[in-house]
């Protein structure tokens, strides 16, 4: 299966973040999200979340597959991500 780059919201520390994730499917983002004890539903993903087309967040994703990076920054050009550990 290819791997796309998703981005979008999500809630977690009291906060929402811009969050970016490569992987094969909208549902395996939700597996990875749940492992790290963050409920995300499959309504969401496919309504608020896109593949993204921003370089910097698709090379920084694809570095790290199955992997979440984050920002508390919404100009995503700023290239502070975060990688959830």
């Amino acid at each position: 299966m290819k791997i796309k780059v998703f981005g979008g919201l999500v809630h977690f520390k009291g906060k929402r973040y811009r969050a970016i994730i490569a992987t094969t499917s909208q549902k395996r983002v939700i597996e990875i999200f749940k492992n790290k004890d963050i409920w995300m539903s499959l309504y969401e993903i496919r309504n608020y979340w896109t593949e993204t087309v921003n370089k910097f967040e698709v090379a920084l994703a694809l570095s790290e597959p199955d992997t979440i990076f984050y920002t508390e920054s919404f100009s995503y050009n700023k290239r502070n991500y975060i990688k959830l550990i």
